[in-house]
């Protein structure tokens, strides 16, 4: 008698890296929507933002989809900044003060993922280290 058996870990599986540049080596990969409110400087992407403006990274989403998001602030003077996808569900999620965050988001349209400047006073800080993975539950 043969079984044959297949093995995988408790937690999640992840799809390759979707985002390009997600370090901010330059401003490669990026596309700024109010461009003076975003510069790119010591390997960090600084937002000195009035409310709603975009840092956007065209990385390829499908609809139904679950995303791992992992990013960085720093340098937090004010403000809050939503990361994700136009109508991801759940809505915006909205993230303020300096440290590492991780959050799961379901893509519902085939959009891009952004970094939206959030409320009054509008984001004042960095970003680093972003990284966008499809999980395989």
């Amino acid at each position: 008698m043969s079984a044959t058996a297949s093995i995988r870990p408790n937690a999640n599986w992840f799809g390759p890296e979707l985002i390009s540049n997600g370090t901010f080596d330059n401003a490669s990969g990026w596309e700024f929507l109010g461009p003076s409110q975003f510069a790119v400087a010591n390997g960090k992407l600084v937002c000195t933002c009035t409310d709603g403006y975009r840092a956007i990274n065209y990385a390829t989403l499908s609809v139904g989809k679950t995303y791992r998001v992992v990013f960085e602030i720093s340098d937090h003077i004010s403000g809050a900044i939503a990361p994700g996808v136009n109508y991801a569900t759940g809505g915006h999620w909205v993230w303020s003060g300096n440290g590492t965050y991780t959050f799961d988001m379901v893509c519902d349209n085939n959009a891009y993922f952004s970094f939206l400047s959030w409320g009054s006073p509008a984001f004042n800080g960095s970003i680093d280290n972003v990284s966008l993975k499809e999980v395989f539950a």
